[in-house]
């Protein structure tokens, strides 16, 4: 919300992008937009993570962690 906020009050998007790449993160992807509901309008701001190396567990591996620790 405070990104939205910010947008919504004029700041560049360009500029806050090239600002992020100083913070060294990877595989991500920002997404402006807007958004109406019930007549108001605001301002979107996400970001989409890259997550293909996300490994996933089960509860049994959760169970199996735990328990052989």
């Amino acid at each position: 919300m405070t990104i939205s906020s910010l947008l919504n009050h004029g700041i560049d998007v360009d500029k806050f992008k090239e600002e992020l790449k100083g913070l060294s993160l990877e595989r991500y992807e920002l997404v402006f937009g807007t958004a109406k509901k019930n007549g108001i309008s605001a301002n979107t701001f996400k970001v989409v993570c890259d997550d293909h190396d996300h490994h996933y567990r089960t509860m049994k591996d959760m169970e199996d962690i735990i328990n052989g620790s």
